[in-house]
C-alpha cells in the first residue's frame, strides 16, 4: 500500500479511499475466519442398527452470515470504485459543480467512446492511458479486476450482494477401521447437509479413527456475476483491491512526469 507522503498530494483522497476499502476487505476476511473457526460444519458418526452400518455424515449447523458479509463487501467494493472516480474527478479539474466525471470501465471500445461526454474535461493524453487499461483490451475481459468491480459495484447500489457457501470434494479421506470404508457417490463433488461422506458395515465403533478433509469456498451468488460461472469472494476482492493499487500508482508516476495532465479549474 502506499505511504502518505511519498504520493502526490493530488491523489491523497483517492489513496484514502483505497485505504478504507483495503479496511473493508480485511475486516470481512477477518470476520470469515472467526466464523469457520466455530466450526459450522463436521463430519459426525451416526450407526445405522437396521444395516448395521457406521456412517460418517456430513452436518451444518450454522449458514454462512450472507448478509451481513454482503454489507461489509458492499463497503469494499463502493470505496474502491470511489477511488477511480475520485482520481477522475482531479484529473477533470477538481471543480466541486462537477457530479458527472467518473472513472470509465467498459469490455467494449465502443461503449468507452461513448462514455466521452464524461470524460470531456480530461486531457486527451490522460484520458488514452485510461483507455489503455480497460476490460476489453484483454483476453476475457468479464474476469478482469475492473469488471469485476464495476458490476459488483452496480449490483450493490440496487441489491445487497448475497453470497453463498460450497463444500465440495472431499480433499482427504484417512480411514483407521478394520473392515474396508466405502465413499457413496452422492459424497463426489457438492455435498448437501446430511450427506454420507463414508460408510463401513459392522458393530456400532464411534472412535474409530476417521479424517475428512472437506473444501470449503464462498462465491458469489449466481446471476451476480454470472449465470453460468461460479466467482470465488475473497479472490475476486484481493484481485479487484490490488488492480486499484496499480492504478494509483501508475497515475501518481504519470503525473509527476506530465503535470499539464492536471487540469486547473
Amino acid at each position: 500500500m502506499a505511504v502518505f507522503g511519498t504520493t502526490l498530494p493530488l491523489l491523497d483522497q483517492s489513496w484514502l479511499k483505497y485505504r478504507r476499502a483495503k479496511e473493508h476487505l480485511y475486516a470481512l476476511n477477518t470476520a470469515m475466519r472467526v466464523f469457520f473457526d466455530t466450526n459450522p460444519n463436521a463430519v459426525v458418526h451416526e450407526y445405522d442398527s437396521e444395516e448395521s452400518k457406521n456412517l460418517f455424515r456430513f452436518k451444518k449447523f450454522r449458514d454462512v452470515p450472507g448478509e451481513s458479509w454482503g454489507l461489509i463487501l458492499g463497503d469494499v467494493v463502493h470505496n474502491a470504485r470511489s477511488a477511480l472516480d475520485y482520481l477522475a474527478w482531479r484529473l477533470a479539474g477538481s471543480d466541486l459543480a462537477d457530479i458527472k466525471t467518473q472513472f470509465p470501465i467498459h469490455i467494449a471500445p465502443d461503449k468507452f467512446k461513448d462514455a466521452a461526454w464524461r470524460l470531456k474535461l480530461i486531457h486527451t493524453d490522460a484520458l488514452a492511458e485510461i483507455g489503455k487499461l480497460q476490460p476489453y483490451n484483454g483476453s476475457n475481459p468479464k474476469r478482469n479486476a475492473l469488471w469485476l468491480l464495476q458490476e459488483l459495484d452496480a449490483r450493490d447500489k440496487h441489491k445487497l450482494v448475497t453470497v453463498i457457501e460450497t463444500v465440495t470434494n472431499p480433499s482427504k479421506f484417512v480411514v483407521n477401521a478394520p473392515i474396508p470404508a466405502t465413499v457413496p457417490y452422492n459424497a463426489i463433488g457438492t455435498i448437501k447437509p446430511d450427506a454420507v461422506l463414508l460408510e463401513y458395515p459392522g458393530p456400532n465403533q464411534p472412535n474409530v479413527d476417521v479424517e475428512i478433509n472437506l473444501v470449503t469456498a464462498i462465491l458469489f451468488e449466481r446471476g451476480i456475476i454470472s449465470d453460468t460461472e461460479d466467482y470465488e469472494l475473497m479472490p475476486c476482492l484481493f484481485k479487484i483491491i490490488e488492480r486499484v493499487e496499480e492504478i494509483l500508482l501508475w497515475f501518481d508516476k504519470l503525473l509527476r512526469l506530465h503535470p499539464d495532465w492536471i487540469r486547473t479549474p
